[in-house]
């Protein structure tokens, strides 16, 4: 299984050796394709040059791309997608995990039209955290979900927004001291 990167501004990077072809999937041998769209109903000449080669509809992934954001109800302007392509036919969308645009989902602000230094200075309730949290996958820096949690505190100090009315940084104080009002269900084993 091989997983490939793109972003339709910054394109395949240096090389042009990472092109999909259609020679690289099999439904035994699905490839993985992680694509950021900047919209939420994007261009398919954006699109065209990830799945062109592959003998994919730029125009159809577009449209599915649509779906999946109305289906998510997502209010994020940017959305990874995680694509398993196993044949031209046999191709699963998913949400790709990605902590900042969940977080600014869950906010619930209004779509902004500026582009750019866009204020997030909405508040998240601790459910919601460790629901995000919990959508993470277990990496070497966080395999519990506190450590999981720990990290998506600290990006909501890096986005601004604050979380059950107080500074990010404090209730992680609170949660590293033990003193913390608000309980972390660990799973049990």
């Amino acid at each position: 299984m091989s997983t490939l990167t793109y972003s339709p501004s910054l394109g395949f990077g240096t090389t042009t050796k990472l092109v999909p072809t259609s020679k690289n999937y099999s439904i035994d041998n699905p490839l993985i394709l992680v694509v950021k769209v900047r919209s939420q109903q994007p261009n398919p000449g954006k699109l065209a040059p990830v799945f062109g080669p592959l003998g994919i509809s730029p125009k159809v992934i577009s449209q599915r791309i649509t779906e999946l954001v109305q289906a998510l109800n997502w209010s994020a302007k940017h959305i990874t997608v995680r694509f398993i392509v196993k044949s031209r036919d046999m191709i699963d969308l998913e949400l790709a995990e990605h902590s900042p645009l969940f977080v600014i989902s869950n906010l619930g602000e209004a779509p902004s039209d500026k582009q750019y230094h866009v204020v997030h200075d909405g508040n998240l309730t601790f459910d919601q955290l460790i629901h995000i949290a919990q959508t993470k996958k277990s990496s070497k820096t966080a395999r519990t979900l506190t450590a999981k949690v720990k990290e998506v505190l600290g990006t909501c100090v890096s986005i601004g927004c604050k979380v059950n009315g107080e500074d990010p940084r404090v209730v992680l104080l609170q949660i590293n001291n033990g003193t913390s009002p608000f309980k972390i269900p660990e799973p049990k084993e």
